[in-house]
């Protein structure tokens, strides 16, 4: 029989689900802010690159400009937004590892989304299908799941877990996954510290503000509605819509810029900044 842990325990767990936000509205606003970021990356950046034929000079030359502060300005903005959501989508992967029903089958379905979500990734951010330096956050998520698996398995040896964790971040970034080491950090942070809310969120929150110091430390305003969860799923089982939308975004906002470019939105605002 599975020991039910310490009284002292007990009531740590009872306090941290005193919160106000189930976990379908935490995942719902890791979405939100994950399309704030994405918004900003594959249709304003690579929509204004692909404006400028990739001249790097002619993109400096139009942020110099009036209407490329204007530009950068709100592309900050929604990259700040979008540095949210990955300690959000961290913090639930662990959740769903301690509640997790079939822990295996949990691996598969996130890694083959992650395959699945990879070249629509790539044309998305990067304007081509295949994209082999740089890999999709769901990589690091199911790397991540691996490493607190391998951690859940030698629990009782700490030496092996810390290799664990070892060989996670250096897989991410021997193989280039976004957020690297630190999105395996994050969820081994929460692991370890999910009866110490306190702790967890200092310690998940310096993590965060390094990661998102050229955001102004954005990151760390996810823990606000991580301390505020209350431990529920929610009334509906939206488990595979948060599957499905995370390629499905990718593919939208590529054929968003695709149609801004067709109707020369990017060259007619390139032009009316730079003369």
């Amino acid at each position: 029989m599975r020991k039910q842990g310490s009284y002292r325990g007990r009531r740590r767990a009872r306090r941290r689900r005193q919160g106000i936000w189930t976990g379908n509205f935490l995942k719902m606003l890791a979405v939100i802010t994950m399309l704030a970021d994405h918004i900003a990356v594959a249709i304003l950046e690579q929509g204004m690159m692909d404006a400028c034929g990739g001249s790097g000079q002619l993109f400096q030359e139009f942020l110099a400009s009036e209407e490329g502060r204007i530009f950068y300005i709100t592309d900050r903005i929604l990259r700040a937004i979008g540095r949210i959501s990955f300690p959000i989508f961290a913090y639930m992967l662990t959740q769903g590892f301690f509640y997790s029903k079939n822990r295996r089958q949990y691996a598969v379905r996130l890694g083959i989304t992650a395959l699945i979500s990879e070249p629509f990734f790539d044309i998305a951010i990067f304007d081509t299908w295949f994209y082999p330096q740089y890999q999709n956050a769901l990589f690091t998520l199911f790397t991540a799941l691996l490493v607190l698996m391998g951690m859940e398995a030698f629990r009782r040896r700490p030496a092996v877990q810390i290799l664990c964790i070892a060989a996670g971040c250096g897989f991410s970034w021997l193989v280039r996954m976004d957020y690297w080491g630190i999105g395996i950090l994050l969820p081994v942070i929460f692991y370890w510290f999910r009866n110490e809310p306190l702790f967890m969120a200092i310690g998940g929150g310096v993590l965060s503000a390094v990661d998102s110091a050229f955001l102004y430390g954005s990151a760390v305003l996810a823990y606000i509605p991580i301390l505020l969860y209350n431990g529920k799923r929610g009334y509906w089982n939206l488990k595979y819509f948060f599957y499905a939308v995370y390629p499905a975004q990718f593919l939208i906002l590529y054929l968003v810029r695709l149609w801004l470019n067709h109707g020369q939105w990017f060259a007619g605002f390139l032009e009316k900044s730079v003369r």
